[in-house]
């Protein structure tokens, strides 16, 4: 049986939080609260409460391929995808792990962003204003530069700044008319169990345009 896929309309869901400059467009914002669980029920009826990724098992890698917005992206298949609709303005696609807590929350989401460069915007001082409004929120944990399927990037790890409820492992990648951001986001209590699946993930990520 094929794999749901949820579509959700941005103008459905609630604002989530104020603490990146406008960089961290509203869109990924809004995307974030899958984990604050502002979405409602997953479209993976099987999904169970659970505590991370402790029982073994064989993971098998679905590829997801966006050719509007030039990427692709595997995950794993039993990671529930929604897509979120927002037209020109750019492209959301998160995957949800199966497990959730008592909530119904998801443990773990990785999000991808694509939207089209903002205007004369320069791709290193915006990232430049985003850490400086992180390391004023205190909730920076590190910085670097990094490449991510051959592109330049910068790699954010910080703490969600309404408190340390959420780690978050935080991509933004430049290319010429797109600008991409990646982001794996977790319970900090099981954000280790699941690094590794999230890591496989964003190693995965290719821009095809």
């Amino acid at each position: 049986m094929p794999k749901k896929t949820k579509k959700i309309k941005v103008s459905k869901l609630n604002s989530y939080s104020k603490y990146l400059t406008g960089f961290i467009i509203p869109f990924l914002l809004l995307a974030l609260i899958l984990v604050g669980g502002s979405c409602g029920k997953s479209s993976d009826n099987n999904a169970q409460p659970g505590n991370g990724e402790n029982q073994p098992q064989e993971i098998e890698f679905l590829t997801y391929s966006n050719n509007e917005w030039g990427f692709e992206i595997k995950y794993p298949d039993n990671w529930v995808k929604e897509i979120y609709e927002q037209g020109e303005s750019g492209s959301t696609t998160a995957f949800n792990s199966p497990k959730r807590d008592s909530e119904n929350r998801p443990e773990a989401s990785l999000i991808v962003v694509a939207f089209p460069r903002p205007g004369s915007k320069d791709f290193n001082s915006e990232m430049l204003k985003s850490i400086a409004q992180l390391e004023g929120s205190d909730v920076l944990i590190s910085q670097s530069l990094k490449t991510i399927s051959g592109h330049n990037a910068y790699e954010l790890v910080y703490f969600d700044s309404g408190g340390p409820e959420n780690k978050i492992l935080h991509y933004f990648v430049e290319d010429e008319d797109i600008w991409y951001q990646i982001v794996y986001v977790a319970k900090a209590e099981v954000y280790s169990e699941y690094l590794l699946t999230g890591q496989e993930m964003i190693d995965s990520f290719v821009i095809t345009k």
